[in-house]
């Protein structure tokens, strides 16, 4: 059902709007409304009392310190109140110890990249058996290490290679290149530096810090390597550990800093006046108004205005629904959140819904199981289709017990009701009879709702208001009389009361604008709009029959459910009769039947829902109710 909601105005000193938060509201769910939009109209002095929230960095900022220590904030947070200052020093800290470990892991991380950098410079050249800080006492031997396209080398050794002032030495080569070093004379080493440039020489430079052969310099600096890995990995346990280590501190800083955030967001919906009053205008619920009104009586310092709802107030939707019709919110919110003045939907739809899923899947074995797995899931993830699955499980267990079926077995149990395999039209003719039953309650709904929200035409006039269930149940009145050859009515006199409300339907619009008292009847010509609600009855006819024949779906699938788990019987060998059959395909076959089948039907429910019956009477346009004690940046 959705909660009766009252208007409030609290005022008082600004100066004192930090107590008032801290020893009232705190305590109450409150939507906040936007003080200075509602009452600009009727004060032009009124200014917002504070238009930023300077706590939304600072929330984000523990929000991710909590996900990187692990840290789980959904939920009520059960932690000391601290002040706030104490909230953003624990920002501080944290991020003081982040910075100190993260320096440390970039410069390790820095020298890594360096040592992978001096083995690309030497593996080239790690077959030289000669220490490379030999090579750089040399004063009078210019060397170069460095590689040459393999299509050129032939062409050094042409022109190089009898050089007696020349000593290259091959190193290592693949299919592109050829690396190596080579020696010459600091006398000639410029022409023959230009000779290997003409051969798209590169050279390679080696860094002088180098001074074993390559080899062992390669081997030192894998070395380093894995150390620098082993200890970067040693400062990122310690940084969790230490994460971990706050995790209290984190939960007191969230909570606070939540409290703070909510308030500041408050403050920018709150009006101040030039002689320094605020003013705080919301929703709340009534139980809840009441209570705080109660509370605020002996304080002199506030002034606290409760209000009804008005005809042209939007006010906000808050569900409170019982224990098992509670999940199935999930159903209704997803078609859209009834409005203030609307039926809350959502126990027809637990009911409804529950029904027709155990009679679509009717199994005890079975919907035991989906009971279990149900109530399994929801307690594990908190998932309202945990719960959807558990209650609807029952009612599959019950219906089972009602046609006698357990795991597909016909034989072990008796039918309470009847077998859908033996009484097929028995179960066709049920489901259709509850889905008429079903389509006239929504209708009623409908009537409900329009006389809540004084929408006369609506009431009188609509296709699912008094004409149209008038209509839709004297067809059913009359379809009845005259299969049991007892006709109500003479055929001159039902078709005379047939064609009345089908006329008052077609002529809704003009009627309802008469009714209301508009000044336009129409708002096109007559003949366009004849000829529109001719299209329009017709297809609301259409509607009532393929509504109502909907429903054969409900039955059929009872029976496809019968006929499914005869297939996994004569698969595994057995019958419903003598039972029996391999254990392994009853298994199997059981859960694919209870996985493919409880799928379809649990969304052929949400369809007959949605279509055959939320259509006729739901609208879904309300706003959701948000206390300001639960706002998330």
């Amino acid at each position: 059902m959705v909660k009766k909601m009252k208007f409030v105005n609290i005022m008082g000193d600004a100066n004192d709007i930090n107590r008032v938060r801290e020893k009232y509201l705190i305590k109450y769910d409150i939507q906040i409304e936007d003080a200075v939009k509602e009452l600009s109209a009727v004060d032009k002095d009124i200014s917002v009392y504070s238009p930023n929230n300077l706590y939304v960095n600072e929330l984000k900022e523990i929000e991710n310190i909590a996900e990187k220590a692990k840290v789980t904030l959904s939920g009520h947070i059960d932690a000391e109140d601290i002040p706030v200052e104490e909230a953003s020093g624990t920002i501080r800290k944290i991020k003081s110890m982040w910075e100190g470990f993260d320096t440390k892991v970039e410069d390790l991380l820095k020298e890594k990249k360096a040592a992978e950098g001096l083995i690309r410079q030497v593996s080239p050249f790690i077959e030289i058996d000669l220490g490379l800080d030999n090579l750089y006492k040399l004063n009078f031997i210019n060397y170069r290490f460095g590689r040459l396209p393999v299509s050129l080398y032939s062409q050094f050794r042409d022109y190089l290679y009898g050089e007696d002032s020349l000593i290259f030495v091959k190193t290592h080569a693949d299919e592109e290149y050829i690396w190596g070093i080579y020696f010459v004379p600091r006398t000639i080493h410029e022409r023959v530096d230009a000779i290997f440039s003409s051969l798209y020489f590169e050279r390679v430079e080696i860094d002088h810090v180098l001074e074993k052969t390559p080899a062992e310099e390669c081997a030192r600096l894998k070395n380093r390597i894995s150390e620098i890995e082993a200890e970067i990995e040693t400062l990122l346990n310690e940084k969790q550990n230490n994460l971990e280590s706050f995790q209290p501190d984190i939960l007191k800083a969230y909570k606070k800093l939540c409290e703070q955030y909510n308030f500041e967001e408050m403050l920018k919906y709150t009006a101040k006046t030039k002689e320094g009053i605020y003013i705080i205008v919301g929703w709340m619920g009534s139980n809840d108004a009441e209570a705080l009104g109660e509370e605020i009586k002996e304080d002199d310092k506030v002034t606290l205005i409760i209000k009804e709802p008005n005809i042209k107030s939007k006010p906000p939707t808050k569900l409170s629904n019982f224990i098992l019709f509670r999940p199935f919110e999930f159903f209704v919110n997803i078609y859209g959140l009834p409005s203030y003045n609307e039926i809350d939907p959502t126990p027809f739809l637990g009911i409804t819904y529950t029904l027709l899923f155990g009679i679509m899947f009717g199994d005890l074995g079975q919907g035991l199981l989906l009971a279990l797995f149900g109530y399994l899931y929801y307690r594990k993830t908190r998932v309202p289709l945990g719960a959807i699955l558990s209650v609807v499980g029952l009612s599959s267990a019950f219906f089972g017990a009602m046609f006698g079926s357990i795991f597909g077995y016909e034989n072990i149990i008796p039918a309470l009701w009847l077998r859908p395999l033996e009484s097929m039209m028995d179960i066709l003719i049920v489901t259709v009879s509850f889905g008429i039953i079903l389509n006239i309650c929504a209708i009623v709904i409908h009537i409900i709702n329009s006389i809540r929200n004084k929408e006369v035409g609506s009431l009188l006039f609509d296709s699912n208001g008094l004409a149209g269930l008038f209509f839709y149940v004297f067809v059913i009145a009359a379809g009845l009389s005259v299969y049991f050859k007892n006709p109500i009515a003479p055929l001159w006199l039902t078709e005379i009361i047939l064609i009345i409300p089908l006329i008052l339907i077609m002529l809704r619009e003009p009627l309802s604008n008469m009714v209301n008292k508009k000044g336009k009847l129409l708002n096109g010509s007559l003949s366009s709009y004849l000829m529109e609600a001719v299209f329009e009855t017709f297809e609301i006819l259409l509607s009532y029959v393929t509504n109502t024949i909907s429903f054969v779906r409900v039955g059929a699938f009872a029976l496809c459910h019968a006929g499914m788990m005869s297939v996994v019987l004569m698969l595994a060998g057995a019958s419903h009769e003598h039972g029996g059959g391999n254990i392994l395909v009853m298994i199997f076959g059981n859960i694919f039947v209870m996985a493919l089948e409880g799928l379809i039907v649990g969304i052929q429910c949400l369809r007959l829902q949605y279509y055959e019956m939320f259509s006729r009477f739901f609208t879904g346009s309300g706003r959701a109710f948000k206390s300001f004690t639960s706002n998330k940046p």
